[in-house]
């Protein structure tokens, strides 16, 4: 953020840490409170949208994946020591899938299925979890599969909650973006991705073919 940002934002009284959260700040504290923050956030969220490139979205992620992801972020943020911990605050915010006055639309790219974030047989567990999501509901997955047009190019995994805020990260810090042109360049992006979806028999197909991916 350059310093025209900074003083851009300060004038709309919005603090420069809503908008950007650093991993070394926030993980000093441990990943569970980081993952605290999220579920407090969905608490607020009525209608969630997601793409997400490179690994299952944490919402519909198994235990044994999500704590195969979290190991794997150790390499880069040593200071994780609470993994455990943060599996278990990630499988508590699934619970929001459940509540059925709230809707959650995620695009995934195949990439995220056939990458080897944990053994195969973890992998074909947490692929076969998302079966059932396939059905008509509150939570609808869309896949982008690799043979699919783009109209846009896949980019980073970012969130949209209620039309209002994004959240988006990198590899040094996460950003909530609450600003009306940033939150609608990625509603733009999300539906241009969404127009390269497949759902329902489509996806399950999708799903089949990195299930054989992961045992070969």
């Amino acid at each position: 953020m350059t310093r025209d940002d900074m003083a851009e934002n300060a004038g709309n009284g919005r603090t420069l840490e809503t908008q950007y959260r650093s991993w070394r700040r926030q993980l000093a504290g441990g990943v569970r409170p980081v993952q605290e923050a999220h579920a407090a956030q969905g608490r607020k969220t009525a209608h969630r949208q997601s793409f997400d490139p490179t690994r299952i979205p944490g919402l519909l992620q198994t235990a044994d994946y999500a704590r195969s992801v979290l190991t794997r972020f150790t390499r880069v943020h040593p200071s994780i020591s609470d993994v455990e911990a943060a599996v278990t605050a990630r499988m508590e915010r699934q619970k929001v899938l459940d509540d059925r006055s709230r809707s959650f639309h995620f695009l995934v790219w195949e990439g995220a299925f056939v990458s080897r974030l944990c053994l195969p047989a973890l992998m074909a567990d947490q692929l076969e979890s998302l079966v059932p999501r396939l059905a008509p509901g509150n939570v609808r997955l869309g896949i982008v599969p690799f043979d699919a047009d783009l109209s846009v190019p896949a980019g980073v995994g970012f969130s949209i909650h209620d039309g209002e805020l994004v959240i988006t990260e990198s590899w040094h810090a996460e950003m909530w973006l609450d600003d009306p042109a940033d939150v609608a360049l990625h509603v733009r992006a999300w539906e241009a991705l969404a127009e390269s979806a497949v759902y329902g028999p489509a996806a399950h197909q999708v799903i089949a073919r990195a299930c054989r991916a992961a045992w070969t």
